[in-house]
């Protein structure tokens, strides 16, 4: 797993929306999660915002991801959803020093080109569910949450 340790309770976690926008509601089963897990969770802060379909202007996007990212506190960052928005990002974070202070970025879809872009560092990323899910009730979702539970909490990662 490189430099990146397991989550415990007690961590800091951050929950951005790089991408597409989302509401409380949609969040507040993650959230409920992250109590019952004891993470401290920083939410970015356009998280609800709105610009056309994103979260935010392209700015305030990126904003949210280098706070995180250069947050020392954060040990991970879990992405709200996807759709689209995050190739946006790259070139206004072109300055981070990812490889400084690396931590969990977790998300799939759209965020795929941000685990590409870490991937290509050297940092491992969990592409995995996307905060929007632990709303979701169904039996594939469940399991999903579960193995990157696994992954984060106890370095436990199974190739299929």
């Amino acid at each position: 797993m490189g430099s990146l340790t397991a989550l415990k309770p007690g961590d800091a976690v951050a929950l951005i929306a790089p991408a597409r926008a989302v509401s409380q509601e949609e969040m507040s089963a993650f959230k409920s999660w992250c109590q019952e897990k004891s993470l401290i969770l920083h939410e970015g802060r356009h998280l609800y915002g709105r610009h056309n379909q994103f979260s935010g202007t392209a700015a305030e996007r990126a904003e949210d991801l280098r706070e995180a990212w250069q947050n020392p506190e954060i040990k991970a960052i879990f992405c709200a959803r996807g759709g689209y928005g995050c190739v946006q990002l790259l070139d206004l974070l072109a300055d981070i020093n990812w490889t400084s202070n690396p931590k969990w970025l977790v998300g799939f879809s759209d965020i795929t080109t941000l685990h590409l872009h870490l991937n290509k560092l050297g940092i491992p990323t969990q592409h995995g569910p996307m905060a929007i899910h632990w709303g979701i009730n169904h039996e594939f979702t469940k399991e999903n949450i579960s193995r990157i539970e696994d992954a984060l909490f106890k370095l436990k990662v199974e190739v299929y």
